[in-house]
């Protein structure tokens, strides 16, 4: 799933258009880190698979004891990139780079990083989970 398609699938499901901008930038810099990070020099490709769901929560209602309270629903979307490669320490050589993980922190609600062993076919997999979103 590229940037296009997830833009358009967010806007389908009328999420508010600063949110949806803010996982556009979380999915691009994941997939970014993957491209860099993911694979040695000497390999010219390797896959990246970029996946999105809706997840519907429920609330609890802000006043139980309110006859007309009732949970409210709550929409997440999790994002998953995932590589074939394996994890590389930071090059502390790169100085002004890797603040990729810390930006996506920021803007999610959840972040958990799989990290893929050398020699491992299941490689990185960063899943990351929204806060919950109002929907126009």
């Amino acid at each position: 799933m590229g940037r296009a398609r997830l833009r358009r699938w967010l806007e389908q499901l009328r999420f508010p258009p600063a949110w949806i901008d803010d996982l556009i930038f979380i999915t691009s810099e994941a997939i970014s880190n993957a491209a860099e990070h993911a694979y040695p020099p000497d390999t010219a490709e390797g896959p990246i698979h970029v996946e999105a769901r809706l997840r519907f929560d429920t609330e609890p209602p802000s006043r139980p004891e309110h006859p007309e309270g009732r949970a409210r629903p709550r929409w997440r979307v999790q994002v998953r990139v995932a590589d074939r490669g394996a994890w590389k320490p930071v090059n502390p050589a790169q100085g002004h780079r890797g603040h990729g993980l810390a930006a996506i922190a920021a803007l999610a609600a959840h972040v958990t990083v799989r990290r893929g062993e050398q020699n491992s076919p299941r490689g990185t997999e960063l899943t990351i989970t929204s806060a919950p979103a109002p929907r126009n």
